[in-house]
């Protein structure tokens, strides 16, 4: 099992915790997995990287930032690529 400990970097832009990161990392692979249908991996990413751009509350779209900057343990590669594009 992977540990998935929210680093001091994510509980800077979630002080309250009041969505875990379990949480976004399900929901970027969630978006990732829809995305993933598509053959060219490029307009996925884009996909992905525009999905939370417009779905995303600032503070969500920080933390997952953050998180991937870290280690990105848990996130699909395709969910990498769009959020390290997010920052």
């Amino acid at each position: 099992a992977c540990d998935l400990q929210p680093s001091s970097t994510f509980n800077s832009y979630y002080p309250n915790k009041l969505m875990k990161i379990e949480r976004l990392i399900k929901m970027a692979n969630d978006i990732s997995d829809f995305f993933n249908a598509e053959s060219d991996k490029e307009v996925a990413v884009e996909g992905i990287k525009n999905h939370l751009l417009r779905s995303w509350e600032p503070r969500m779209r920080q933390a997952i930032i953050a998180y991937n900057q870290e280690n990105g343990l848990g996130l699909s590669e395709l969910a990498k690529t769009a959020i390290t594009r997010l920052g």
